[in-house]
C-alpha cells in the first residue's frame, strides 16, 4: 500500500453530473454532497437546452441550495470543420461559453472538439 501524503492534493475529486443524467442537476449536486465529493463537474446533458444566462441562474441556485461547488464543466464544440461560417459560429460559441463559465466561477473545462 502506498503511503498517504502529508498534505492533501490540490486536485479536487468531482462527481460528473453525467452519472445522474436521467435526473435534474440538483439531484446530482445533492448526491455529490451525500457521497463526500469535493464538488461537481457539470455535464452538457444538464445544460444542452439552456442559454448560458439561464445556466448561470441554475448553477447559482443549486450551489446555494446544496452547497456543492460546480468546479468543472464538460463542454464540446466542433472546431475541426473549417467551413468559414460553421467554424466562426463554433469559435464564437466557445468564446461565449468560456466567458460564461468564468462568470459562474467555473475554472476547469473538460473540453472536446
Amino acid at each position: 500500500m502506498a503511503p498517504k501524503p502529508d498534505k492533501p492534493t490540490d486536485t479536487p475529486i468531482l462527481l460528473s453530473s453525467y452519472t445522474f443524467r436521467d435526473h435534474p442537476f440538483a439531484v446530482a449536486c445533492q448526491k455529490a454532497v451525500q457521497y463526500g465529493y469535493d464538488g461537481i463537474e457539470l455535464h452538457s446533458t444538464h445544460y444542452q437546452q439552456e442559454s448560458f444566462e439561464d445556466l448561470l441562474d441554475t448553477v447559482t441556485t443549486v450551489r446555494e441550495q446544496c452547497g456543492t461547488p460546480v468546479q468543472a464543466v464538460s463542454f464540446s464544440v466542433d472546431l475541426l470543420q473549417r467551413e468559414d461560417e460553421r467554424w466562426q459560429r463554433s469559435v464564437e460559441l466557445a468564446a461565449s461559453a468560456i466567458a460564461s463559465f468564468a462568470q459562474m466561477g467555473i475554472k476547469l473545462i473538460n473540453a472536446s472538439v
